[in-house]
């Protein structure tokens, strides 16, 4: 008896330190930004969403959060689990302080304090894919690519659908033109409609 419980002891302690599951070995890479730098991203992003809106659908991504040479990349998760078509990324970069650096993007962020109007997202997928036909867009070759989206040209989320009316060439020399379509999750209002060309 002592001689099995001897073998399994040493059996376990191989397991544990071959383990790298993000609950054992990797815990110290996914917690590579301290717990100081975190406390000032969340004021960042809270500034921009509000507290509640922030505590109900903003979730610190420890996964993709890490140390850079000389700050941290920081990435949060914005979900809503009653709809699911909001299952998009934060991301922005701060120094060792945790102050956002003005020369790099930061993107993904809800302006609800700002613009509320922008940040209700009451149209799914389906009711996109109307406002585009009773705008008469066009079907194009290929099925249209819908998706719901962070825009930096607009600073909010939108609906983005694509169509495709010709391609040609390969991945390395592609060429295509046809049409995108911008609408606002809010209202289903269309905010541009436009052609695009590869040559």
């Amino acid at each position: 008896m002592k001689l099995k419980i001897l073998f399994f002891a040493i059996i376990g302690g191989f397991i544990i330190q071959a383990c790298t599951c993000s609950t054992c070995g990797d815990k110290g890479e996914y917690y590579m930004v301290p717990d100081s730098v975190r406390s000032e991203t969340d004021k960042f992003v809270i500034s921009k969403t509000g507290r509640e809106f922030f505590e109900k659908y903003i979730h610190f991504n420890y996964e993709e959060s890490k140390k850079l040479e000389d700050s941290y990349y920081i990435a949060y998760s914005f979900r809503d689990l009653q709809k699911e078509f909001i299952d998009e990324k934060i991301s922005f970069i701060v120094d060792t302080t945790g102050t956002v650096m003005e020369s790099a993007e930061v993107s993904g962020i809800p302006e609800v304090k700002k613009n509320p109007e922008h940040c209700k997202f009451s149209l799914n997928e389906d009711e996109a894919r109307k406002v585009a036909i009773s705008e008469d867009f066009p079907k194009g070759i290929n099925d249209w690519e819908v998706s719901f989206r962070w825009s930096a040209e607009f600073d909010r989320y939108v609906w983005h659908i694509l169509t495709v009316e010709s391609e040609s060439g390969s991945p390395d020399n592609y060429k295509g033109k046809g049409e995108e379509m911008i609408i606002s999750p809010a209202d289903g209002s269309v905010i541009t409609r436009r052609k695009w060309h590869v040559r």
